[in-house]
């Protein structure tokens, strides 16, 4: 087994620093994060796109 080195950083934070990642800044991962940030867990997102996606998503439905 090598040595990995330090824990990487992201900004100024090590990602020992979290309670949860999530992987994925799509929808669905983003409403994670947003729930589980608002229940008070220390929250990472990472993507392989390194800027924010600029479209949210919509849908419409029929009825009442």
């Amino acid at each position: 087994m090598t040595d990995a080195g330090p824990p990487s950083v992201a900004g100024d934070l090590l990602m020992t620093d979290f309670d949860v990642a999530i992987v994925g800044a799509g929808p669905a991962g983003m409403s994670a994060a947003c729930c589980l940030a608002e229940s008070g867990y220390q929250v990472v997102v990472l993507d392989e796109n390194p800027e924010p996606r600029r479209s949210g998503v919509s849908w419409s439905r029929a009825g009442p």
